[in-house]
């Protein structure tokens, strides 16, 4: 949920992410397995989580409920059919 500038207690005003947020991140990738993707959601309960390309940087960001949704529906891509 963002969080309206304003609203932010002063004491927090001026706190960074880093000072909160668990140094073991839960990525993942561009194209990943279904396996891999239903054990990050698993193990570690979290809403979201951010999508990472080869370099490991950051290309944007999923919620799991869509990644749920997509498993429940059996939406998955599958590489085999693009060679």
């Amino acid at each position: 949920m963002p969080i309206i500038a304003n609203m932010v207690p002063h004491c927090n005003k001026f706190l960074r992410a880093e000072k909160i947020m668990n140094p073991n991140v839960v990525s993942l990738k561009v194209v990943d397995t279904v396996e891999n993707i239903f054990n990050a959601i698993k193990d570690s309960g979290h809403h979201a989580y951010p999508i990472v390309n080869s370099q490991k940087r950051g290309v944007g960001l999923v919620f799991s409920n869509f990644l749920i949704t997509l498993m429940k529906k059996k939406h998955f891509y599958d590489q085999k059919k693009e060679t």
